[in-house]
């Protein structure tokens, strides 16, 4: 199944936020999921994985709800972007 990218609004983003920032998961598969790992200066210093089906049935559906609200990224960038100036840079 090919799927697009979606663009997830901030809001709802910041919704999920409350307790604190939710992790980067990263999914391999249907039963596997990784959990990456970041230093205090935001470095990638690697990762948790979980083959627990509770685990990754959770963080699946999870993802699967957020691409769903999402929005397409044709329509986003028609709708958000398409009118915008483009940035000035130095140089």
């Amino acid at each position: 199944m090919r799927r697009t990218i979606r663009v997830v609004s901030a809001t709802d983003i910041t919704n999920l936020e409350r307790d604190g920032s939710l992790p980067e998961i990263v999914t391999l598969g249907p039963d596997t999921v990784y959990q990456v790992i970041y230093s205090e200066v935001g470095a990638a210093e690697g990762a948790v994985r979980s083959t627990d089906p509770d685990e990754v049935i959770r963080w699946r559906e999870f993802i699967q709800r957020l691409y769903a609200s999402g929005e397409d990224i044709a329509i986003f960038f028609d709708r958000a972007v398409a009118g915008l100036r483009p940035p000035h840079t130095a140089g």
